[in-house]
């Protein structure tokens, strides 16, 4: 770089320090302060093949062709309001600034139109899939949907009875549903949706659950079996542990229709997984799953309704943004007698405040868990692994409590003894990976 300088020049450079040659390497010009150099110089992730410089003589030489080209994308009305760039003129304060406000600029314009195009493709997306001819209409037998509520141990909220409004409207229209219950831990949305699946079991489709996980899997298993064991409604449980002698059984009755309800994780997604009439299709977590396999379940049915569900609290503005796709539902309200729900985020400096709470929580008579990222120890990443807060926590607990590890590499012979004294109110301390 030495021919791009001169004596009494100012210019400010970066690169990695490299400690063996006590130099800067693959260093890069930042800035200069001349009268015949750029005030402001782009940095380009690169390629080992592919120079700085080369690449910035390209991108000028293409911009001195092609500029006129540049079409803006974002209308001119909302440019004027909001101060922004054509797309010509950011595409020059991109990659040429004359000074840090230019640069500033051209980003922030960059950012919005970037969001802008997000917007409009999620826009699309819905103005597709709520399109009267692109949807199932599901007429179920209110008499029994009313009938079944009657029979629940408890009375739904009103937040509950509204969700489940809302989410019955859809299914009764012809568009395409494409729905987010969101509710915090314990507010009822297994209910809510447990109610919508009956509903589309009376209009004689049928309905599957996808959890990311076999532990949820067969937790929402066990209650849903006993929920609708008096309504005569089937329910099976497909994940990558079930045998091949109970899977080709259950296989089977949901191409032949005999299955009513699907409860599984991604091995309902899995090939030669073929449904006789889906028709309302729930996807529990739905951040764990990406879109692609949020697009098979869809496509395994006769575009069925579709409710995606989370407890992560989703802040309005933040909703309409990411899930710009999708209509909202919030059930915000706890069911009697529920503790409210208290979140904390703690520095790792205050890890002796978590443990202090689950001594109260286990001497109250209580039980905690912990999760963790990983399962075991990992050379790849420095996270926090199951197996070793396991073993910290059985020194920690050793005479107060019950401590077991639990994830999803054990087999169900190991995994066992965990659960039934987890479920019994044993086991005070439990560690498990998602």
């Amino acid at each position: 770089m030495k021919d791009r300088f001169h004596q009494g020049q100012e210019a400010a450079i970066y690169g990695k320090w490299n400690v063996g040659r006590n130099a800067l390497s693959a260093m890069r010009l930042v800035a200069t302060k001349d009268q015949d150099a750029p005030s402001m110089a782009a940095i380009y992730p690169l390629s080992q093949a592919v120079h700085q410089k080369f690449l910035v003589d390209t991108i000028k030489v293409a911009y001195e062709h092609y500029a006129d080209e540049i079409k803006s994308v974002v209308p001119e009305q909302y440019r004027t309001r909001l101060q922004l760039l054509t797309d010509r003129e950011l595409v020059r304060q991109m990659h040429f600034p004359a000074n840090p406000a230019e640069a500033a600029a051209a980003r922030r314009s960059a950012i919005f139109r970037e969001f802008f195009l997000f917007e409009v493709q999620l826009q699309a997306i819905k103005q597709r899939d709520t399109a009267q001819v692109n949807g199932l209409r599901i007429p179920f037998d209110n008499h029994k949907v009313r009938a079944f509520i009657q029979t629940l141990p408890f009375e739904l909220t009103a937040a509950q009875k509204r969700v489940v409004n809302e989410i019955c409207a859809d299914m009764l229209s012809t568009k395409h549903m494409n729905r987010l219950l969101q509710g915090d831990v314990g507010s009822g949305k297994t209910i809510v949706a447990a109610i919508c699946m009956y509903a589309a079991v009376t209009a004689h489709f049928q309905a599957a659950l996808m959890v990311p996980t076999e532990v949820l899997a067969e937790q929402h298993f066990a209650k849903l079996s006993q929920l609708f064991e008096p309504v005569h409604v089937s329910v099976a449980l497909l994940t990558g542990a079930t045998s091949a002698a109970d899977r080709k059984v259950i296989l089977e009755r949901l191409r032949s229709g005999d299955l009513d309800i699907a409860i599984g994780t991604h091995a309902l997604i899995q090939k030669g997984v073929d449904f006789n009439a889906l028709g309302f299709a729930i996807i529990d977590e739905q951040h764990r799953f990406g879109v692609k396999q949020r697009e098979v379940l869809r496509a395994k049915g006769l575009k069925p309704d579709v409710l995606s569900m989370t407890a992560t609290p989703i802040p309005r503005t933040l909703a309409i943004t990411a899930y710009g796709e999708m209509d909202v539902s919030t059930i915000d309200e706890m069911p009697a007698g529920r503790l409210p729900v208290r979140t904390l985020w703690l520095h790792k400096q205050q890890q002796g405040r978590a443990v202090r709470m689950v001594e109260e929580a286990v001497a109250a008579g209580g039980q905690a868990f912990v999760i963790t990222p990983l399962i075991a120890e990992s050379e790849a990443v420095d996270l926090k692994n199951a197996e070793a807060v396991y073993a910290e926590m059985q020194e920690t607990f050793a005479s107060k409590a019950a401590v077991a590890l639990l994830h999803g590499r054990m087999n169900r012979t190991r995994r066992t003894p965990s659960c039934v004294t987890l479920l019994a109110g044993k086991l005070r301390c439990w560690f498990r990976l998602p």
